[in-house]
């Protein structure tokens, strides 16, 4: 069983949140980037509630997966044994992300990222993207709304009820205040241990950074919400 989900009601909260944001910052439209099934759900919705928005052109999107390849000159990636360590993100998303983030950046647009929650909770890298409207939904809802999701990549050659019971796991450890065993008892060995290293590489990623000593009476990050 999916975990519930009102498609009607969370896309009345993310576009008014995000029609809100808009008008907040002063900017003229949004850039969406990160790909997945989860790009064209936010689309959708964001066309639903008539606000504009851009996605990266594939040029870019493949300018940016050569500069995280490495890249050089002549096209080849660097030597070394690091170059095929496997990475949590989905290149293709990742790379998206970093061209999306350029675009934003030069048109003065406000940049939005397609992670659902389950990434989010379980993913060592914290996303380029300041704004994350489907953070709040599994990976699980999203495929019950849109027919498929991204999954966190311990997780993508997994069967869906695999996916499913990671995320009602997740939900009554984090959410619902059950103890972190008998949350996670339903789960596989396997798939128990890959949640547990999930969650503390995402807990190192998600901590404040960077690191700035407090030295006057307004510190970055601190007293100044920058």
């Amino acid at each position: 069983m999916n975990l519930p989900v009102d498609p009607h009601r969370a896309f009345r909260i993310v576009t008014g949140v995000l029609e809100e944001a808009l008008r907040s910052s002063g900017r003229t439209a949004f850039v969406v980037s990160g790909g997945g099934p989860e790009e064209g759900l936010l689309t959708q919705w964001l066309d639903g509630a008539h606000l504009p928005w851009q996605v990266p052109s594939p040029d870019s999107v493949e300018a940016a997966k050569g500069l995280l390849a490495g890249r050089g000159p002549g096209g080849q990636p660097p030597p070394g044994p690091d170059h095929h360590a496997p990475s949590p993100w989905d290149p293709g998303a990742e790379a998206s992300a970093l061209a999306g983030a350029a675009l934003a950046r030069t048109r003065g647009l406000l940049h939005l990222g397609t992670a659902n929650k389950t990434c989010l909770l379980l993913s060592s890298q914290a996303p380029l993207q300041p704004v994350l409207p489907l953070g709040d939904l599994y990976a699980s809802q999203i495929r019950f709304m849109v027919g498929s999701c991204t999954v966190p990549a311990p997780f993508r050659d997994t069967a869906t009820h695999v996916v499913e019971g990671v995320d009602r796991a997740l939900k009554a450890y984090l959410e619902d205040g059950h103890h972190r065993h008998d949350a996670l008892s339903g789960l596989p060995e396997a798939v128990r241990r890959e949640v547990l290293s999930g969650l503390a590489a995402a807990r190192r990623a998600w901590h404040p950074i960077p690191l700035i000593p407090k030295l006057s009476g307004a510190t970055l990050g601190l007293d100044l919400d920058l």
